[in-house]
């Protein structure tokens, strides 16, 4: 996979700067798993992603893949940065399909706004993005 990450927690989310010169729908599969299993380590349920990906994948996928992403990520409200003014309209609608499919995702154009956003109310985190047998207890 040709993406990469580096993270920092924060005490209320997880932060994450993803890079990668394209993009496919494995490459999404996997980068959203690894997210979701880093909130998982780092018992978060906020994240923000800086999407520093200059593309986005054709529209016919949105709806599929909207599906597959809301249910990795259930239970985290996600906060995504694109530095890309020019795909912004395409990674709006995706936000708006997949919280349509049970998603938490809202855009912004920087990391204020985001972490604004990310500190106004808790997620309700799931058993699918904290299971009880990793022993996390949440008081939300």
């Amino acid at each position: 996979m040709t993406y990469s990450f580096s993270f920092e927690s924060h005490s209320d989310f997880l932060k994450a700067h993803l890079t990668a010169a394209e993009t496919s729908r494995e490459i999404t599969l996997a980068y959203l798993t690894e997210l979701h299993e880093k909130c998982l380590a780092h018992g978060r349920s906020h994240l923000l992603v800086i999407r520093d990906i200059p593309v986005v994948l054709h529209l016919s996928d949105y709806f599929s893949l909207a599906a597959e992403t809301a249910t990795i990520l259930q239970g985290i409200k996600t906060a995504w940065v694109n530095p890309h003014p020019r795909i912004h309209d395409d990674l709006e609608f995706f936000c708006l399909v997949a919280n349509n499919r049970g998603a938490q995702y809202k855009l912004f154009p920087g990391c204020p706004q985001a972490e604004e956003w990310l500190g106004k109310e808790r997620a309700t985190p799931t058993r699918r993005s904290f299971p009880a047998q990793n022993g996390f207890v949440f008081a939300c």
